[in-house]
């Protein structure tokens, strides 16, 4: 009869089998590194130990639907679903929703806000619903959503006392927020104090800049913003104090913006500039009136496909530019070619003190400086 294996052989067995488990611990390393949607539903099927490990990977960021039906699913899955709910800490609502009629709501409007109210755990939100009209009300704590945000980009405009209000819930922590205002908006000093970074409209500027320590700034006017330089100078001299303190900005060009004499005096702590779309060729020399500039992208404006600064101009305008901005250490400007995707934008990166530019991808000109 074959005797039964010792205990001493049994514990070293079982030791031999420990050196190759994989602790937990790696595994939610590894999977940290994935980054694609069908790889991490591919891992939540594969075993036990991955299941939850990529799963709240996948959930933690729900940035790229765009189908109405799997935005329905979604929403149905963490509402029936409090521990996924939990696992949402980004989330973008994009047009999944309309306005309908006037019987009701529509059945994905009350979805998504089931959905706010689930997501407790909530920390950055986008939201591009309704055609653009007012809908803050979904963000009402008093309607249930309880989450406390760092960043707020809201895509509808003309909202009134419910953005008020919601940003005065969101107080403690809101650090980011892009929103456009109306002429008539106005916000209490304890509506997000802590702000960091701002991006909006003329009327957003002139409501939020004032009384807080904004370091970023996107400004992108609209249609039914002020194009007089008097208006620009106005603003700006009533939060002289806040806007010099401003480091990083981004001047939007789809609509008027001013041009950069018109804010001549203004932001003499700014050391990184992206003009998205120029005036003219030769408003690139007004560089020279921000001080501290140490680096500068010029981007495209996507409607159009003209070029204010051609290949041929190129290397005399930036030899020149870095002559009269001292501090100037970087230019980056768009490639010619723009028949590609966004994504697949290409930048030339001319450096102080070197001749010839080399070629950079839109993540490293744009994406590490200002988003």
């Amino acid at each position: 009869m074959e005797k039964p294996p010792s205990l001493a052989t049994q514990d070293t067995s079982q030791e031999e089998e420990n050196r190759w488990l994989v602790h937990s611990e790696l595994f939610e390393q590894i999977v940290s590194h994935v980054t694609e949607q069908q790889s991490l539903l591919a891992l939540c099927l594969s075993s036990r130990t991955l299941h939850y490990v990529a799963q709240r990977k996948l959930y933690s960021a729900v940035t790229t639907l765009r189908k109405k039906d799997q935005h329905a699913l979604f929403l149905a899955t963490i509402i029936q679903n409090p521990r996924l709910a939990r696992q949402v800490q980004d989330y973008h609502c994009y047009s999944v929703f309309s306005l309908g009629d006037f019987s009701g709501p529509p059945p994905l409007e009350s979805l998504v806000h089931q959905g706010f109210v689930a997501m407790k755990n909530l920390k950055a939100l986008t939201f591009r619903e309704s055609s653009g009209q007012p809908c803050a009300e979904i963000l009402d704590r008093d309607n249930g959503a309880t989450f406390q945000l760092t960043k707020l980009d809201w895509g509808s405009h003309s909202e009134g006392e419910y953005i008020r209000k919601v940003l005065v819930q969101q107080a403690s922590t809101l650090r980011e927020l892009s929103l456009n205002c109306t002429d008539t908006i106005t916000f209490p000093q304890e509506a997000c104090p802590h702000l960091d970074y701002l991006a909006g409209n003329y009327y957003t500027l002139k409501a939020l800049l004032s009384g807080r320590c904004v370091t970023r700034l996107v400004w992108d006017p609209d249609l039914f913003d002020p194009i007089h330089r008097d208006d620009f100078r106005a603003m700006l001299g009533n939060v002289k104090m806040e806007v010099n303190r401003i480091h990083t900005m981004t001047l939007v060009g789809y609509f008027g913006r001013p041009r950069l004499d018109d804010l001549s005096g203004f932001f003499t702590g700014l050391e990184i500039l992206e003009l998205v779309g120029l005036h003219d060729a030769e408003e690139i020399y007004l560089l020279e009136l921000f001080p501290s500039l140490r680096e500068v992208v010029l981007s495209p404006i996507p409607v159009s496909s003209a070029y204010l600064i051609s290949f041929e101009q190129r290397q005399r305008i930036v030899g020149s530019l870095f002559e009269r901005c001292r501090h100037l250490l970087l230019l980056d400007m768009i490639q010619e070619n723009l028949n590609v995707p966004r994504d697949q934008y290409m930048y030339q990166r001319w450096e102080r003190g070197k001749e010839t530019p080399s070629l950079i991808p839109i993540k490293d000109a744009l994406d590490a400086r200002f988003y």
